[in-house]
């Protein structure tokens, strides 16, 4: 019994200790900081290819981005330039575009009329069955791709690729097998040699090898005599060296830059952005944004004490300072005798779901009267109703009472279909009067791909909007006109 309770006092100052010492504590927490950053279980980069899909420097891997990454990149890759667009729309899904544009070689149907050189376009998906990240990179990652599987397929190639990566090595290592243009066994490897020096310049860098097995013999030429044209080496069919090397560099994660020697002879270019527009938090700081409202309170029910004027004026005003406006306001009994309150509103200022929530949960916990047995948030996009949240008035008070957490009331207010169960003689307490004329000029843009005079046709001009609500029914009229001031559109022929 001594010998515990000696040990209960020893642990007694030991988190005293721990609780007082500031400087050591501050010490401890860096070197805590410091172990995380390093730690083999943090995010590891993903780089992307000459079309932009995850890979190296011309071969792809089992790596993808996350969902609602958007990429737009240029490859010099001799003798292609390469336009490349990519995009994550499912989880473990990716697709990709490529522009292929000919260095030299001219279009021998369409370049006479000004296309310029022979071009080709192309779609490549590629779907992971099983991603590193999945066992905090423990386990290889598995996908199967299908490169330019739209259009000619003058291009088209089938793989399977496992990745394996290693982050307490900084190093990343595939190993492939592929059909058609990329033709048997390929592998690659990605080091990361300053990716533990702290420094967040030199992080990024990365060296890059692959064996490359794509069948350059099968690639196309605009003059449709592949095994006659003498200048094999200009179309890029040669290929001494089967090893090609690169320096990768990622910045930001965001910004994805190759330097590399291709085919033994051949040095080449690429440079991409990448965001992640499902993530996002907007690009400019929202310093502006007021807090979700806190006070002051008011849960006096309507009467006497608490005005109706008075209450509308609360609602509406505090709607309005957190970026709400509100159209309209009603008050009745529904089927089961419980007192209603429905407020709707238009959100014109927050995107995520998330945040419009926590805003309308945090007003009317603090400004609805304690009477209310229910209350309808419905959200609206001009007269149309899109959705609405239902809370509870008993809910709303432990809420306000802190006495139940944000996610328990999440759970228990959801998110739902709007419903019209105001038509027991409802009352109505307050109405916004829609606008009558709404006038704006917006930019004006039009753009074409792949015209007979051009790869590329523009316009640019001004808009002129006219909109607004009639004064019956809540309907719409929308009217507009615009006016194209540069334009290249103007010399595009029959032939396009």
């Amino acid at each position: 019994m001594a010998q515990l309770i000696f040990f209960l006092f020893l642990w007694a100052g030991v988190c005293q200790a721990e609780t007082f010492d500031g400087p050591e504590r501050l010490e401890r927490d860096l070197c805590l900081i410091r172990e995380w950053q390093c730690s083999p279980c943090r995010s590891f980069p993903v780089t992307y290819n000459a079309i932009l899909e995850g890979g190296y420097l011309l071969m792809p891997s089992a790596r993808m981005g996350e969902v609602g990454e958007l990429g737009f990149g240029f490859a010099s890759i001799p003798p292609y330039y390469n336009w490349n667009l990519r995009c994550e729309i499912l989880p473990r899904f990716e697709i990709s575009g490529s522009y292929r544009v000919f260095r030299g070689v001219e279009d021998h149907l369409l370049s006479p009329f000004g296309f310029g050189d022979f071009s080709d376009k192309g779609v490549n998906m590629k779907f992971a069955a099983i991603l590193p990240e999945d066992s905090d990179f423990k386990l290889p990652g598995l996908a199967t791709g299908w490169n330019d599987f739209l259009g000619t397929k003058a291009f088209q190639s089938k793989y399977v690729v496992m990745t394996y990566v290693r982050p307490e090595w900084n190093l990343e290592a595939t190993l492939g097998f592929g059909w058609q243009r990329i033709r048997g066994f390929f592998g690659g490897l990605a080091f990361y040699p300053f990716r533990n020096f702290g420094n967040m310049w030199l992080e990024g860098v990365s060296l890059n090898a692959e064996y490359d097995a794509t069948n350059y013999d099968i690639d196309p030429h605009p003059l449709g005599r592949p095994h006659h044209y003498k200048d094999k080496d200009r179309i890029g069919r040669t290929q001494p060296f089967k090893v090609n090397f690169g320096l990768k560099y990622r910045a930001f994660d965001a910004i994805d830059l190759t330097f590399s020697y291709l085919k033994g002879k051949n040095f080449g270019f690429a440079g991409s952005l990448h965001y992640n527009f499902g993530t996002t938090e907007g690009f400019l700081p929202k310093i502006d944004d007021v807090l979700p409202y806190s006070a002051p309170r008011d849960l006096e029910p309507i009467g006497p004490f608490r005005p109706e004027d008075l209450f509308l004026h609360e609602i509406v005003t505090a709607f309005c300072e957190q970026g709400f406006f509100v159209e309209r306001i009603l008050l009745y009994y529904d089927s089961c005798g419980e007192k209603t309150l429905k407020i709707a509103f238009e959100n014109e200022k927050y995107w995520q779901e998330c945040e419009v929530r926590d805003r309308i949960t945090h007003l009317l916990a603090s400004l609805v009267p304690e009477d209310i047995d229910i209350v309808y948030a419905v959200q609206m996009v001009g007269t149309i109703p899109i959705q609405q949240y239902r809370f509870y008035g008993n809910f709303l008070k432990q809420f306000f009472c802190n006495e139940i957490s944000p996610y328990e009331f999440a759970i228990l207010s959801p998110l739902e279909e709007v419903t019209c169960n105001d038509t027991l003689a409802p009352r109505q307490l307050f109405y916004r009067n829609l606008p009558y004329f709404n006038f704006s000029v917006l930019p004006r843009t039009h753009y074409y791909f792949g015209t007979a005079k051009g790869k590329f046709k523009y316009g640019a001009g001004v808009t002129v909007e006219l909109d607004g609500y009639l004064p019956w029914g809540g309907l719409q009229y929308h009217i507009q006109a615009g006016m194209l001031i540069f334009s290249s559109i103007h010399n595009t022929s029959d032939i396009d």
